[in-house]
């Protein structure tokens, strides 16, 4: 029988919005983390187009690449994936901007 492991890294990321249009948006994801705290290296980009349908609905599409290695004594896993992301997203309310 297998035991479940758990563990937490530390990880600081970015994000970078651009509209294209005004109903098309790109947007530019990465984190990265781990640092041998929880597992050794922990890393994702992420590529997104955001289509604006109506004034709070948007349809996502997006490309995704995330790879994490963990290693401890009694276990090594190393993981990658990637792939495509497809998203609908409902806006609840529009942030009030600072200017």
């Amino acid at each position: 029988m297998s035991k479940p492991v758990n563990w937490v890294d530390p990880i600081v990321g970015a994000r970078i919005k651009m509209p294209i249009s005004s109903r098309l948006t790109a947007t530019v994801t990465g984190d990265t983390g781990g640092w041998g705290v929880g597992s050794q290296s922990e890393y994702q980009m992420v590529g997104a187009l955001s289509y604006k349908i109506k004034p709070r609905w948007a349809i996502d599409a997006a490309w995704r690449y995330l790879y994490s290695d963990y290693s401890q004594p009694q276990i090594h896993t190393r993981i990658v994936q990637s792939g495509i992301v497809l998203g609908v997203t409902y806006t609840l309310r529009r942030a009030k901007s600072a200017y």
